[in-house]
């Protein structure tokens, strides 16, 4: 009995470890096709507490360990004022720290008034990637890494179409303020399935308790179009990001007039 027990936690082990495996081998292959970090970068790692960033910085911490070059990192988490959700900070030091990973915590304060168009969700990634930006001035890096995953990029890119009739989405490398800073996505090759596949076999706890506003946005009525459309097509989710990079532009409709977009609060 006792051996049988313990051939049974050894054959999840094993699994667990495979599965790290193909889910790092993954990130590395998407870390490489779009040069996202190179030898002797600095990164800022955007630490919500939540299961995306989570599993980002465990997955860079593993990626550092396993590249031929060397790159730096810390996490940022960034506290609102505004929003009444929690997260652990004592979690995220202890997993910072068994990662050897500095953590920063910054405080900021959302002012809703500003503009009555957006949503509190625009308004808040708003602000929050400001401070992430001033974080990475402040410590001289040159790179900021946020957990965002393929459904992430679908979602956004039927958003932009759907409410702002526009083809656009969230690319994996960014460069803004003039190549002052990139923005880096090392989790877009992987759906949300898999990355909380990953972070219940390595048990990561998510912290982030979810936002009073959540039940309100676009993005989770486009989560539920998504959801639809993998009932009828079960590779529908992995068919429309592949889209994103293979574009027939003479099969598109080509304007000579630039129509104005209306600006939506989409996040």
């Amino acid at each position: 009995m006792i051996f049988a027990f313990y051939l049974q936690i050894w054959k999840m082990n094993k699994q667990s470890l495979l599965y790290q495996k193909k889910i790092l081998k993954k990130v590395a292959l998407s870390v490489k096709e779009y040069a996202m970090i190179t030898e002797g970068d600095k990164l800022i790692v955007g630490l919500s507490g939540g299961k995306d960033s989570l599993v980002l910085l465990d997955l860079l911490f593993l990626l550092r360990q396993n590249l031929p070059f060397h790159f730096e990192m810390m996490a940022v988490h960034v506290r609102s004022e505004s929003i009444p959700y929690e997260t652990s900070i004592e979690y995220l030091k202890k997993f910072c720290i068994q990662r050897d990973i500095k953590l920063v915590v910054t405080n900021t304060v959302i002012d809703f008034s500003t503009d009555k168009r957006k949503t509190p969700c625009f308004l808040c990634s708003t602000t929050r990637r400001k401070s992430l930006f001033d974080a990475a001035r402040l410590e001289n890096a040159s790179k900021v890494a946020l957990g965002h995953h393929m459904n992430d990029a679908v979602e956004t890119l039927l958003m932009n179409m759907m409410f702002n009739g526009s083809i656009s989405s969230i690319p994996p490398k960014l460069s803004i303020f003039r190549g002052e800073i990139d923005i880096i996505r090392p989790l877009i090759g992987l759906t949300e399935k898999e990355i909380k596949e990953y972070a219940d076999k390595k048990e990561i706890q998510t912290q982030a308790k979810e936002c009073p506003f959540a039940e309100k946005t676009q993005r989770k009525a486009v989560k539920e179009i998504i959801s639809q459309m993998a009932r009828i097509y079960p590779y529908s989710l992995q068919s429309i990001n592949t889209s994103m990079s293979r574009i027939f532009e003479e099969y598109l409709v080509q304007s000579t007039e630039k129509k104005p977009i209306n600006e939506q609060n989409i996040d």
